[in-house]
This record gives C-alpha cells, sequence and structure tokens, in this order.
C-alpha cells in the first residue's frame, strides 16, 4: 500500500502515525497527507493578527494563563 500510495506515514506533534491518502489520483500528481495544526500552534497570530493584541497584551494573557 505504501509503495502505491494509498498509506502514507506522518508525524503530527511528537507521534508518528499511518494515514490513507487522497482517494483521487491525478496522472503525475503526487498526493500529500499533512497533519492539523496542534492545539494552541496559532493562537499568538489569532490574537495579534485578527483580535489586534500587541505582544504585552499576548504576553500578559499568558502569564494570567488565560492562554
Amino acid at each position: 500500500f505504501y509503495e502505491r500510495g494509498i498509506l502514507q506515514q506522518m508525524t503530527h506533534g511528537e507521534r508518528r502515525m499511518v494515514m490513507p491518502t487522497w482517494p483521487v489520483r491525478f496522472d503525475g500528481v503526487p498526493t500529500k497527507v499533512e497533519s492539523a495544526p496542534l492545539l494552541g500552534e496559532h493562537t499568538t497570530e489569532v490574537l495579534s493578527d485578527w483580535l489586534g493584541l500587541d505582544a504585552a497584551a499576548v504576553a500578559q494573557l499568558r502569564q494570567d494563563g488565560i492562554v
């Protein structure tokens, strides 16, 4: 199954796992499975880019245990 590209090994965080690939195949285009973001991986970006918080405000939220 690995040689045919039906199954693919991937790493998510510290864990390796086997995942099925996309069932639709286009000639000459390899399929690739990517892991979802880890919990909290983009928290700083969301707080700063989407909510407009500055670095000090984000740091205070972290210090207070909110994020």
